[in-house]
């Protein structure tokens, strides 16, 4: 247990912390449930919660996850959370899982637990009825992980750090400690006498991160450049609003540059700019969820000089094919899947393993009369819509794949338009267009996933329903 000492703590650090809670689309009403480890950066985002939860109208609770590693002092950490949690007179629910035994094959530990730790944490989140998950990643994570995926060669988007808010499935992911180092929350900690736990772990050299932490940028700092960690956290900063803005400029860039099979168009890609034929490549295989490596891009912008026929074995089933006049991305999961229908499961979850989609559906009150807005793009997910609540009570709701023949009446509009032309128009290749899900009232089509409601569903009104499809995970 880390040593503490009662004084008065640093002016500014609370009134900080509500501008980054502000940031992170945290206000009044607002329901948080804080991961809390015990370690030290997450003690001090539950006491900072917690401090200022009545002035800003928040209500808290707190969610520690139990690995089932590191033996009694894990333990340890899990009745120190307890007892702070208890003191402090915040709810909390504790996860204990077995990473060890939910590690799938060629997984990393660290893998591993992220991956059942997020999992856990949402569960919990749901459990409260929490709007979202506080995560306690400080500015010395976005320089670990700068520094991480820099070194194993990763692209801008790698570089671009932690991002401020994320989303698993339904729930967004804040970090509102990103503009706070580790250092100065220790520090914080001590001056107001709250202890904190140490995970040994943390120290182990056979960690790469830790010989970043405990070698690497110590080092950097002392022989090359002092202020090093917030330049490397300001230049992540920097790449993350380009990445943002440029995300825009990429996709209208590759509907320009894709057929109606959603194939690329050789005339047009072999004329851009190498830098921009390279984004195109990337926002492709994200789209479609073929293999995403530097190797990889590389090697399908290099087929726009190769003859016809090439083929490349991206890994894991794909591969990219070079047409007389096309490059396509094909794979072994791509096969056309069977016709579906389910009944829409209101307060839980329809699985669609045809379209390998999970559609979540639940009724949710809004502070005002209108739903907030929401953009897709048929063919991706998360996909999600509010609809009209008052209508859908009434109603038999279904999802189903598409039949040829169906059409929607798209709101804003007058008369109605086939749904194969509306896949037409998002270049949506053939073999996809049965995965998308097609949600049915009485009949009715009213939504596809991506797309806008029919005229008449929108939501409207303090109580809606709200639909979100999301890939099953693996």
């Amino acid at each position: 247990m880390a040593p503490a000492q009662g004084r008065k703590p640093p002016a500014g650090i609370q009134s900080r912390f509500q501008t980054a809670l502000k940031d992170c689309g945290i206000g009044a009403g607002s329901t948080v449930a804080a991961a809390v480890s015990g370690g030290a950066d997450s003690v001090a985002l539950l006491v900072l919660l917690q401090r200022v939860a009545a002035e800003m109208g928040l209500s808290l609770y707190a969610a520690h996850v139990h690995h089932g590693l590191r033996g009694a002092e894990a333990d340890r950490d899990a009745d120190f959370v307890g007892h702070l949690c208890s003191r402090m007179r915040v709810p909390l629910r504790v996860a204990r899982v077995s990473v060890e035994v939910e590690r799938k094959p060629g997984e990393s530990p660290e893998e591993a637990g992220r991956r059942i730790r997020y999992r856990e944490l949402v569960s919990i989140a749901r459990s409260f009825g929490a709007d979202c998950i506080a995560t306690a990643h400080t500015e010395d994570d976005i320089v670990e992980t700068v520094i991480f995926h820099l070194v194993r060669g990763s692209g801008p988007s790698g570089l671009a750090g932690i991002r401020r808010i994320a989303r698993i499935g339904d729930i967004p992911i804040v970090r509102p400690l990103l503009r706070f180092g580790h250092a100065e929350l220790c520090d914080y900690l001590r001056q107001i006498g709250q202890t904190w736990m140490e995970d040994s772990s943390n120290r182990d050299p056979r960690f790469a991160r830790n010989r970043i932490r405990g070698e690497l940028i110590p080092w950097i700092e002392k022989n090359i450049n002092p202020a090093a960690r917030e330049n490397i956290a300001r230049l992540a900063e920097i790449i993350a609003e380009e990445e943002q803005w440029l995300k825009t400029i990429v996709t209208n860039l590759l509907q320009s540059c894709t057929d109606h099979e959603g194939r690329l168009i050789l005339a047009i890609v072999r004329d851009l700019p190498e830098a921009a034929r390279r984004r195109v490549i990337v926002q492709l295989l994200r789209i479609h969820g073929a293999p995403l490596n530097w190797h990889n891009v590389q090697r399908i912008a290099n087929l726009v000089n190769q003859g016809s026929g090439t083929r490349l074995d991206l890994g894991m089933g794909w591969w990219a094919v070079r047409g007389p006049d096309f490059i396509a991305l094909l794979s072994s999961r791509l096969c056309e899947p069977a016709p579906y229908r389910y009944p829409l499961q209101i307060g839980g979850q329809t699985a669609v393993p045809e379209a390998g989609l999970l559609v979540r559906a639940e009724w949710v009150s809004l502070p005002g009369d209108h739903p907030p807005q929401v953009q897709g793009h048929v063919g991706e997910y998360p996909a999600e819509v509010y609809l009209n609540g008052e209508k859908c009570r009434r109603c038999r709701l279904a999802i189903r794949s598409w039949n040829p023949g169906d059409r929607i009446r798209p709101s804003g509009m007058r008369g109605s338009r086939k749904l194969q032309d509306i896949f037409t128009d998002y270049k949506l290749p053939r073999e996809e267009r049965r995965r998308v899900p097609v949600l049915e009232a009485d009949g009715e089509v009213i939504w596809i996933a991506g797309f806008r409601p029919a005229e008449g569903w929108q939501g409207k009104g303090r109580r809606v329903l709200h639909v979100r499809a999301e890939p099953i995970p693996s």
